[in-house]
């Protein structure tokens, strides 16, 4: 629906539904951050690694009590996904994709109903495919709680990066039931060149530091 202003100029009525998801979007995304940076290390929307070493689908997106991991396949992926969508970050992702589509369609000459297709559309591509694997990436670094890691030596480590000449590489680690990646020093009792090492290889702890969130890995 379209009003006209006293001024002649056009304001399009639809627009301003897609006006407010994209606000509502924004300022729930910025709170979110917000509370993630004060909030220490809670668990984000993602997924969750069982003891099992195998990743479970929605464990980390709400699962009603965390044996996802027993529902097979393609099931479990939609279970996960569906479930992943009623967390808060999914909704005000979902509403600043839609909301910042529909304002970009909002010139397009579509039907009102086709326009609200492609930003519902356009919403969930935008948490699925950017905003929660991004937000995994970034928070798979955040650093475990000292005494986690403490825990974590003698345990097996996954090379996820080459190590560099300076004998420093990523890996990935299990901490209290969830993988964490983390930069790992070669100790300089390993013989072997770190090009030897590539990713899948896996590695020994035998010390961690928690002020700097690393830790040193042998073959054994």
């Amino acid at each position: 629906m379209q009003h006209n202003c006293c001024d002649g100029v056009t304001i399009d009525g639809g627009s301003m539904i897609y006006q407010i998801l994209f606000y509502v979007g924004v300022v729930g995304i910025a709170v979110i951050l917000v509370l993630r940076g004060h909030g220490g290390h809670h668990t984000v929307p993602g997924h969750h690694a069982g003891a099992n070493g195998h990743h479970i689908p929605s464990a980390r997106l709400g699962g009603a009590n965390g044996h996802t991991n027993i529902i097979g396949g393609g099931w479990a992926t939609f279970v996960g996904a569906a479930v992943s969508l009623l967390s808060p970050l999914a909704i005000d992702a979902i509403c600043l994709g839609a909301g910042a589509a529909g304002l970009l369609l909002g010139k397009a000459h579509i039907s009102p109903a086709l326009r609200a297709v492609f930003a519902s559309a356009s919403g969930l591509g935008f948490f699925f495919f950017l905003v929660r694997p991004m937000w995994n990436f970034i928070f798979s670094f955040s650093s475990a709680p000292s005494a986690a890691l403490d825990g974590a030596v003698g345990s097996t480590a996954e090379v996820l990066s080459a190590f560099n000449q300076s004998r420093i590489g990523l890996v990935k680690l299990q901490i209290d039931g969830q993988f964490v990646r983390m930069l790992a020093d070669l100790s300089a009792e390993e013989i072997a060149p770190p090009s030897s090492f590539g990713p899948g290889d896996k590695l020994t702890v035998i010390a961690v530091d928690g002020k700097r969130n690393r830790c040193t890995v042998l073959k054994m």
